[in-house]
Formats: C-alpha cells, sequence, structure tokens
C-alpha cells in the first residue's frame, strides 16, 4: 500500500482532535462537529515515518455511532510540499472494510497497520481525509493532516 495512503487512512480512522506524534498532526476539520470514529491513542513506529522501511501504527479507538457500520468510504487527498509550494499529487478513494473488520460494531476498536514505506519521496505531505458511512451517506469522520517522511 502506498505510504501516503497507510497514513492517511490510519488518520481517516482515528483522528479525533489536534496531535502530533513527531512526524504526523493532524486535526478534525471542523472543531464544532461531533465526528463518531475517536481516537484514544495512536502509536506510529519508527516516528517520524522513514523511508524505506517498514512503518507500523497502533490505534485504540471508539465509535460513538448508535449502529453498526457494515460499510463506509474513505476519500483522500494528498499534497507534496516542492518550492514552498503545496503540489496535488492524488485524490484516492477506498472501502474502509478492504482494511478492517466490518461490521465495526460501536464501542472501542483497535487496529495495526503496517507498510514498508517506498525510498522516494520524502519530505512533507498535507491532505484531507473523509469517511462516510455507506448505507447513510453520514460523515463519520473528516481530518486534515500533514506528515513529514524523513530519509
Amino acid at each position: 500500500m502506498n505510504v501516503s495512503i497507510l497514513l492517511a487512512l490510519i488518520v481517516a480512522l482515528y483522528a479525533v482532535s489536534v496531535a502530533s506524534t513527531g512526524g504526523l498532526v493532524w486535526h478534525y476539520c471542523s472543531s464544532t462537529v461531533h465526528y463518531p470514529v475517536t481516537i484514544n491513542n495512536l502509536v506510529l513506529s519508527p516516528n517520524p515515518p522513514k523511508a524505506n522501511t517498514l512503518c507500523k501504527a497502533h490505534v485504540d479507538g471508539n465509535l460513538t455511532y448508535a449502529n453498526p457500520i457494515k460499510s463506509a468510504s474513505s476519500e483522500v487527498k494528498i499534497s507534496y510540499s516542492k518550492g514552498g509550494k503545496w503540489i496535488p499529487i492524488g485524490d484516492f478513494t477506498q472501502n474502509v472494510c478492504d482494511f478492517i473488520p466490518c461490521p465495526l460494531n460501536p464501542g472501542p476498536f483497535s487496529l495495526d497497520q503496517s507498510a514498508t514505506l517506498p525510498p522516494q519521496p520524502t519530505g512533507d505531505f498535507s491532505g484531507s481525509v473523509t469517511m462516510t458511512d455507506d448505507s447513510n451517506k453520514k460523515l463519520l469522520l473528516c481530518v486534515n493532516f500533514t506528515v513529514s517522511i524523513i530519509a
């Protein structure tokens, strides 16, 4: 899986407020919206992520939604910083159930993901992630993020 997609999907599932883990920073798109997907703990190793290295993420979170999520989609928009400007490098849509077991039942959950990051590109990335319940199009999560991948 592409490093940017992996990190963005981790953020998509588990971000709750402004947080910093060294190489990764994220926050809700809106401070006035209660998103049903929340995070209690995120551990990224190594942090900051290192190119051409296995990157592992462990997340403990909570789903405060009334019903199980049987199917959900995430949309990830990613940009790369070059010469002080953000250059869009892609928009990606993915079925959330491709990387977590569905249905996702209300209550606490844990997830471990890992991927070997490609050797290039390194540098600063930014983006946004939305996660939507496919059955009713309810917005489950929206976050903005930045991450630095080192050589």
